[in-house]
């Protein structure tokens, strides 16, 4: 990933010319493409990856599915590709990157506390830029989950200088957010 732009490239052609059907070569291929910024090429190999491999966790991985749908999602060729479904995910995905931006300068601005918000909305980011792949019933957990997370960690850091006895309320309550981050995490890893 660290040579030129086109030595990627070459290097994804002569792949695809060695192994055409292999789901690994279109996926590298796609990979090249998408950090070069050729959506169209790259989603063409994601899809021919997927249509050689449809369970092909590396075509379809966990932290990289929401960050390509979020690069195809700003195209014009990747509006045309992406189903309804991964539109909204990724969707999701850049309101809780925003929020986790938000928390960053909150974090610098007002109060140490929002920190820990800018972690769990990263971390919620990826759950919701992943929840397309679950069921109706277990998206809208996931969804609904999230926002709550999302919330509770932004509350959380507003209020981390109440102390609470020896504790902070705020820290509290954004371990708690943390954990439901983790547990819907584990929801959608395991759906």
């Amino acid at each position: 990933m660290s040579g030129s732009e086109t030595g990627w490239q070459e290097a994804a052609d002569q792949t695809l010319a060695v192994a055409p059907d292999s789901s690994l070569a279109h996926t590298f291929s796609g990979q090249a493409h998408l950090l070069c910024g050729g959506e169209r090429e790259a989603a063409e190999r994601f899809r021919e990856a997927l249509r050689l491999d449809p369970e092909s966790e590396f075509a379809v991985t966990w932290m990289s599915v929401p960050i390509a749908n979020l690069a195809l999602r700003l195209s014009p060729v990747g509006r045309a590709v992406l189903p309804a479904d991964q539109k909204r995910s990724s969707a999701a995905f850049l309101a809780f990157f925003v929020a986790a931006l938000v928390a960053v300068v909150l974090t610098l601005a007002v109060s140490t506390g929002f920190a820990l918000a800018a972690f769990a909305s990263v971390l919620l980011a990826f759950v919701v830029g992943s929840a397309h792949g679950l069921g109706r019933r277990r998206k809208r957990i996931v969804y609904t989950g999230a926002i709550a997370a999302g919330v509770t960690a932004f509350v959380g850091g507003s209020l981390i200088s109440v102390r609470v006895g020896e504790a902070s309320l705020g820290a509290i309550i954004i371990v708690v957010a943390l954990f439901s981050a983790v547990a819907l995490i584990w929801t959608v890893r395991l759906g």
